[in-house]
């Protein structure tokens, strides 16, 4: 027995332009709601681990940190996990320097130049994680014959969508509207 993924799809009588609306806005409300349930998953399986109270934040920057066993700062941790809310990295990086899970990988360094790699106590928490991810999320995946491949490629494009909004997120801080130009009209003249 197979089951397809469902899916939403645009009415492909109408016109290109609201098939692409229709296309992009199924995306974003599937993006929104990924989004929560992938922070909820990290968050839930997190907690169920003897893990000091750590957060689905932590979580994830003790991840980074812990791959490829390498040492990252704080530019290298903002960009692999594509935030730029410096204060709030920081401030998990701080909580897992206090809890034991990362330690600084050369205590001379001055504050700028500052790395981070994952203590024991920092890689048997994500292995415990890795093993409780394969354990449930794993085994749901296996229900779903051909998930890996409708995976690989939904990724490819999810990459492609978050260059789009990158450039979005660009040209919408750099051109301001005024609220003159609020009308449809003109917005699309102020864009185009």
């Amino acid at each position: 027995m197979t089951s397809a993924i469902p899916t939403l799809t645009a009415d492909p009588t109408d016109s290109e332009t609201a098939r692409n609306d229709a296309a992009l806005a199924h995306f974003e409300y599937a993006a929104w709601h990924l989004s929560s349930a992938f922070a909820k998953w990290r968050r839930d399986c997190i907690a169920s681990l003897p893990a000091d109270d750590l957060g689905g934040s932590e979580a994830s920057i003790l991840h980074i940190v812990a791959m490829n066993d390498t040492a990252k700062g704080l530019a290298e941790l903002s960009r692999l996990l594509h935030r730029d809310d410096t204060a709030n990295l920081q401030y998990g990086i701080k909580k897992l320097l206090t809890l034991g899970y990362i330690t600084k990988a050369d205590s001379t360094a001055s504050r700028k130049l500052t790395t981070y790699i994952a203590t024991a106590k920092g890689i048997a928490l994500v292995s415990a994680y890795n093993k409780r991810r394969e354990e449930i999320l794993l085994a749901l995946t296996h229900a779903l014959p051909g998930l890996a491949d409708t995976i690989e490629k939904t990724t490819n494009v999810m990459h492609v969508m978050v260059g789009l909004y990158e450039q979005a997120s660009e040209i919408a801080a750099s051109r301001p509207i005024t609220p003159d130009q609020t009308q449809p009209d003109t917005l699309h003249r102020k864009l185009t």
